[in-house]
């Protein structure tokens, strides 16, 4: 991240927290959008990806 951040400050973001990852893709994002995830299988960013999905987070169908 610190190589990103010198390339084009203001483009990364750092969460400690996953649920913190979620909340600000949920305040940022605008249907239709796509996002791709990329992380080691250590993370479980399906948890985010979950969360996002869901009914009552604006997914219509669950997926997006």
């Amino acid at each position: 991240a610190d190589a990103a951040r010198k390339a084009g400050p203001g483009k990364v973001r750092h969460f400690p927290t996953k649920s913190g990852v979620a909340d600000f893709l949920m305040e940022t994002l605008r249907s239709p959008c796509h996002v791709l995830f990329k992380g080691s299988r250590g993370m479980a960013l399906e948890t985010i990806i979950a969360e996002l999905t869901t009914p009552e987070n604006g997914s219509e169908s669950g997926t997006t």
